[in-house]
């Protein structure tokens, strides 16, 4: 009988740790990172309500998620597990795109100065085009910025594919 008590009172405490270890790889807007893991690439995505396609495709450190509306975008852990930290002290947030037939040099140029939290870029060799941001986390950085980092990116794209296209 005493060890039925102990054993239902083991699984009544794990089942308290359970949510909080979940809690604990969830997203957390003021808690400050100085290098990233997987897990809070994940974090984001989940917490801007986006869906999860692929972990891994650039690295251990990266996902490759989609928004409710279809668009596509990578975070790519960089500069990762250097000088003594632990993670990825950079981050790459990236949409990506095949080259538009109507992008050159001069709409590239022109969606560069137009948008300038992003880096609008063109690779033709290899026919693709996007936008980036870069983030450097050291000397810390809170979820909640890294965040918006990403809805920035997320909220221009349009736009500034629209000049690289000319459809604008």
């Amino acid at each position: 009988m005493r060890s039925l008590f102990k054993l239902a009172a083991i699984a009544a405490l794990s089942l308290f740790a359970l949510p909080q270890g979940a809690a604990a790889q969830g997203y957390e807007p003021g808690r400050v990172v100085q290098a990233v893991e997987y897990s809070d690439l994940q974090a984001i995505v989940l917490s801007l309500g986006h869906t999860i396609e692929q972990q891994a495709p650039s690295g251990p450190r990266s996902i490759r998620a989609v928004t409710p509306g279809g668009l596509t975008y990578f975070m790519i852990g960089t500069a990762c597990d250097q000088n003594r930290v632990r993670g990825c002290q950079g981050l790459i947030m990236q949409v990506r795109f095949e080259v538009a037939e109507t992008a050159t040099l001069d709409s590239l140029s022109r969606a560069n100065n137009n948008f300038s939290p992003l880096n609008v870029w063109a690779m033709p060799e290899r026919g693709m085009m996007g936008m980036t941001r870069y983030v450097v986390l050291n000397g810390g950085v809170t979820m909640a910025n890294l965040r918006e980092n990403m809805n920035v990116l997320l909220g221009l794209t349009g736009p500034a594919l629209d000049v690289v296209t000319g459809a604008q």
